[in-house]
């Protein structure tokens, strides 16, 4: 049947990967709920000049690596059901 998919077992790296991919968007969320200047407050210095790029620039990387991280485990979970036991990539069979 064209089209059917079906979920593989998750594997021990794709399970590390959903668990970095949470750490790191928990912590997008709640670095994003802290003041603008919580960088400066806690090392002492502006690295930004105090204009908070730096604590944006920190969020957005955290919630990239993660978006990413649960792409690459979703790409890898899936798989067209005609691909299971020929031998043959899910591209060589469309």
């Amino acid at each position: 049947m064209r089209g059917a998919h079906y979920a593989r077992p998750f594997t021990t790296t794709q399970r590390l990967s959903l668990v970095v991919a949470a750490a790191c968007a928990t912590s997008a969320v709640l670095l994003a709920l802290l003041p603008p200047d919580w960088i400066e407050e806690l090392l002492g210095f502006e690295p930004d000049g105090g204009n908070g790029f730096a604590e944006v620039a920190l969020i957005i990387a955290l919630a990239v690596v993660a978006v990413v991280l649960a792409v690459g485990v979703a790409r890898t979970r899936w798989t067209p059901r005609a691909s299971i036991g020929t031998g043959r990539s899910p591209a060589s069979l469309s």
